[in-house]
């Protein structure tokens, strides 16, 4: 999810910018990782067999610098990787790229219309090794191509915009039992639990164009919905797609000239108007997400002032704790977790200015995404 510390943000900005905000330089890569069409698409049932593809997937990198320390940030259209590739294609990544592991932050857009990309946790022998394989070499392709890759000075600017387009997917009636609403879609219409519908937006702006006139160079758009608006029931859930966040990326494109990488937020109770009805949900999802993105692009560039990040500075966090395993899981999940109370988990974090990217694994619900917002 995507974070900003509120207080006092916009008097900074006003203050500093008469003396001239700080800037950063950021080159990008943009590689397909789309599986071959007869790959079993992950997400839903087991041995569902793509027979088509739609559009790409991609893996989408940024690489920013402040001219002290640089961040490399990845958003990869798949469901999701295991902690263990997770930590090996950062540790390439990084080494790739001469920068700590810490500064390699990835994202999945959680797309249930991509590859066996991670391990399910009651069916751990669904996992396409070789998709793996083909993954780390398109990444490592992309972050050895920044090498070279031509530099573009930016000032970054943070602006939100709050579209109506997710809906929280359990149903809890007043006795406080939960229904999952997409194992009773009848009740979808009543689902009025909480939700998170900011869409944070972190826009690179080239030094060299006029703001509000030219543009944003590079688009970071974070929203919290589940990326399944393709995999409808039948031919919807064996067709090979970006979903939604791709729709997304194609409209900014399309719209401003700007390239854009989508990062999920806490997605774990949240759906997209539109679950599971196909393409044409997908690409509504998507564009009107996109259109809500250039309203806030609109008044970041006509209003700098308000807008801008004073000083733009990189900052980096990694750090395991452990936490209790629920009981009803216990001997279901990976193996390495059986025997004990406790499991691992990462805690990501990365910053530029004010703005930080806090990444977590798992499906991680709206409720504690927005407590972790309000408490920045």
């Amino acid at each position: 999810m995507m974070i900003r510390r509120t207080a006092g943000a916009v008097l900074f900005a006003a203050l500093a910018f008469s003396a001239g905000a700080g800037t950063v330089k950021i080159a990008q890569f943009k590689e397909v990782i789309s599986p071959e069409v007869g790959a079993k698409i992950c997400g839903y049932d087991a041995d569902q067999v793509s027979v088509k593809k739609c559009d790409d997937l991609f893996a989408i990198g940024l690489e920013i610098d402040d001219g002290k320390e640089r961040l490399l940030i990845v958003a990869m259209d798949i469901l999701g990787l295991d902690g263990e590739t997770v930590r090996d294609l950062r540790g390439k990544c990084a080494k790739k790229a001469g920068v700590p592991e810490s500064a390699v932050f990835f994202s999945c857009t959680h797309n249930h219309s991509g590859p066996e990309s991670v391990r399910r946790f009651n069916m751990p022998q669904y996992i396409n090794r070789e998709y793996l394989d083909y993954l780390e070499t398109q990444l490592l392709t992309g972050v050895g191509s920044l090498a070279s890759a031509e530099r573009t000075e930016c000032r970054v600017m943070f602006n939100s915009s709050f579209p109506d387009e997710n809906y929280n997917r359990r149903y809890v009636t007043s006795d406080n039992c939960a229904s999952f609403v997409p194992l009773r879609r009848e009740y979808k219409s009543l689902c009025k639990g909480t939700t998170d519908q900011e869409l944070g937006l972190l826009l690179f702006y080239d030094v060299k164009r006029v703001a509000g006139r030219d543009g944003p160079a590079f688009v970071i758009g974070n929203y919290a919905a589940h990326a399944l608006s393709s995999h409808s029931a039948g031919l919807g859930g064996i067709r090979i797609s970006a979903d939604f966040p791709g729709f997304f990326r194609d409209y900014i494109k399309s719209e401003t000239g700007a390239d854009a990488m989508f990062i999920q937020g806490s997605c774990g109770d949240a759906c997209p108007y539109g679950d599971e009805e196909g393409m044409d949900a997908a690409r509504r999802t998507g564009v009107n997400l996109a259109r809500a993105a250039i309203d806030a692009i609109v008044d970041a560039g006509r209003n700098p002032v308000r807008f801008t990040l004073k000083e733009p500075r990189i900052g980096h966090s990694l750090r395991t704790i452990t936490w209790p395993l629920r009981s009803d899981l216990r001997g279901r999940i990976q193996p390495e977790y059986d025997a004990s109370d406790d499991m691992p988990l990462e805690i990501h974090c990365i910053s530029i200015g004010d703005v930080a990217f806090a990444g977590m694994p798992g499906e991680l619900l709206m409720e504690p995404g927005l407590e972790i917002k309000w408490n920045s």
